[in-house]
């Protein structure tokens, strides 16, 4: 298998592709065939060496993305081979393979994209909070979205418009105001 490592800090020049073991599923795992991994500020950082982000030496970079389940460990229930999942918080998602627990899975719909579905996790989990925790946005509220170009703004406008806990929403980068069918700097 192939995988993403990292055996220094710095530039992106360190990133380098190497033969790994196959990894295999042990009890409340899944071993998944990676579709694509989300890429975060948090990875750059961590490649960088920045504190708190830095990791020992060498790792295997990203922390989520979304692919087909290709093996179940004992113990796991709800899922089988061949569904498709999408996770965050699971280091070494820059791989062909990764083991990640079953709980830390979720499972993406038919016709919703793998890479949508990668890219959505962190920034979707991160809109919700805001949207819900920070501040639960409720009717007649006024909610100010600077750059709703980033996929975590644009689903915050989502958020915003319709009350959604966000999923996968079917838009490009830029054009999240008219998908939600307002008007870009309306809400």
């Amino acid at each position: 298998m192939r995988a993403i490592v990292v055996r220094q800090h710095g530039r992106p020049e360190v990133l380098q592709i190497a033969e790994m073991p196959d990894p295999r599923p042990g009890p409340g795992q899944l071993l998944v065939d990676v579709a694509a991994a989300g890429v975060n500020f948090m990875d750059i950082y961590q490649r960088q060496g920045n504190p708190p982000y830095a990791s020992d030496l060498p790792y295997v970079p990203g922390a989520e993305g979304a692919g087909t389940i290709a093996g179940v460990g004992p113990d796991v229930q709800g899922f089988a081979d061949g569904d498709r999942v999408a996770w965050t918080g699971v280091p070494g998602s820059y791989a062909e393979r990764v083991v990640l627990p079953a709980g830390s899975a979720v499972p993406v719909p038919d016709g919703i994209d793998l890479q949508l579905a990668a890219a959505v996790m962190l920034q979707g989990l991160t809109a919700h909070y805001l949207s819900n925790s920070t501040y639960p946005v409720a009717g007649g509220d006024h909610v100010v979205v600077h750059a709703a170009a980033r996929s975590r703004h644009a689903t915050t406008v989502g958020n915003a418009r319709f009350g959604l806990m966000p999923q996968s929403y079917p838009f490009g980068w830029g054009r999240a105001s008219r998908w939600f069918g307002c008007p870009a700097g309306s809400r």
